[in-house]
């Protein structure tokens, strides 16, 4: 008896069969069904889809056969994979590689084999789809060509296999790694809330003694000390706007939206009066086309959308003249659009989705006032709603933000609902 050797691509075919994930698993009817199909139209009375790992031959379907795995050394199979086309024998005790072999001269008693191997992508042959008889005998041609078309779809079924787990494993490790930087994130969003908290209470009094020493000691200030006074009061009041931006975007997070019916042209209307005096003082045109819409929404987290975006245009388009900023609502039925468009100094698109990071900023601080949060707030409050935003623009011709929010109809019922409940129940309890 002649063990088979090991084929040339061994490693990577033992992995190939182990990235199947299907050695040690139980029937299966896509294989059962295959080995039953190729015992009939072979007329044998035992067909097998056997698997050749690195010491045995595993039966992940088999008919005529109560054994579920042999030694590799023995296997007929380990000879079969050697080869890219059938393996015929025709008498295994009259073959010198199989004659004492104990397969042959023991039980099942061997001695007609034919497989066809599996092959894989990447070409590794996995094992075989094979059919055995007890007696001599051959295959005719059309029973060659079905064993070898059957043990394609078998080979392709354990492509399919691989495919599947090498998927899963990805989404697997792709959701390990974001609930990783989930976890992360809510630490650094817990230590900057912390971090920007206590800063406030210092701050404050460091700005309150500066303002003191340019307020009523300024007469008896140097104009070095004079202008380091000055100085600290306009860092403070910088270190003080950004702390409040890290607060409120750190704070996003733990805010539970409250969905209520909305009327955007109400909102819009709200937004601009707010505005109205820097509006004016900009000498700005701004212009309104909102169609009467109703949308159930988180109120507080549309306003403050809106309005960071309409502070952005009004900021962003001050040296044009005049600015002119333009604010459209449209129902798209189950989502409501707004955009925001202005003749400001816009942006490379290449720059996209940088304008969303939190602290990023595409001008100099000199130039425009501001941390380069707003839109960091916008995208995590749109987050909150399954809203989205995009933009386009183009340097020196303007910016237009278009932001895509939801109709929450029915989370607005089911808390209408709960309230019901709980006032029912109020009820029923006080009577």
């Amino acid at each position: 008896m002649r063990a088979a050797p090991l084929p040339p691509d061994e490693a990577g075919r033992i992995e190939a069969l182990l990235q199947a994930g299907v050695l040690d698993t139980l029937p299966e009817p896509v294989f059962d069904d295959v080995a039953a199909l190729a015992g009939h139209i072979c007329g044998t009375p035992i067909a097998l889809v056997s698997l050749i790992d690195d010491h045995r031959q595993w039966f992940k379907a088999r008919v005529g056969l109560e054994a579920r795995e042999t030694p590799r050394d023995l296997a007929f199979c380990a000879h079969a994979i050697l080869e890219p086309g059938l393996t015929e024998i025709e008498d295994a005790s009259s073959d010198e590689r199989f004659s004492d072999n104990p397969l042959v001269t023991g039980v099942p008693g061997i001695r007609f084999y034919a497989g066809a191997p599996l092959i894989v992508r990447g070409g590794h042959a996995l094992g075989t789809l094979c059919v055995i008889d007890r007696v001599p005998r051959r295959l005719g041609e059309a029973q060659r060509a079905a064993l070898a078309t059957l043990s394609r779809h078998v080979a392709a079924e354990l492509d399919l296999r691989r495919q599947a787990r090498a998927l899963a494993l990805e989404v697997a490790a792709r959701q390990r790694a974001e609930a990783q930087l989930r976890e992360r994130n809510e630490t650094l969003k817990s230590f900057a809330y912390l971090v920007a908290h206590d800063l406030k209470a210092p701050l404050r009094g460091i700005f309150g003694y500066a303002r003191e020493l340019v307020g009523l000691h300024a007469a008896e200030m140097g104009e070095r000390a004079r202008h380091c006074a000055d100085q600290i009061v306009a860092a403070s009041r910088s270190l003080d706007s950004l702390l409040d931006d890290l607060l409120h975007y750190a704070s996003v997070e733990t805010e539970t939206p409250a969905w209520s019916e909305l009327d955007l042209a109400a909102i819009v209307d709200g937004v601009l009066g707010e505005r109205r005096l820097a509006i004016e003082q900009l000498h700005a045109e701004v212009t309104k086309d909102v169609s009467p819409v109703r949308v159930f929404g988180w109120e507080r987290g549309v306003r403050q959308v809106l309005s960071n975006l309409v502070d952005n245009a009004l900021k962003y388009s001050q040296h044009s003249s005049p600015p002119r900023v333009h604010i459209a609502a449209v129902s798209l039925g189950e989502a409501v659009e707004l955009r925001v468009s202005d003749n400001g100094i816009g942006f490379d698109m290449r720059h996209h989705e940088q304008i969303y990071g939190l602290f990023n900023r595409l001008v100099r601080a000199s130039d425009f006032t501001g941390n380069g949060a707003g839109l960091a707030i916008v995208r995590s409050l749109l987050d909150k709603q399954g809203g989205r935003i995009w933009a386009t623009a183009e340097p020196g011709k303007g910016a237009t933000f278009v932001v895509e929010i939801p109709d929450h109809v029915e989370k607005s019922r089911m808390a209408a609902g709960a309230a019901s409940t709980t006032r029912s129940e109020s009820r029923a309890g006080a009577a």
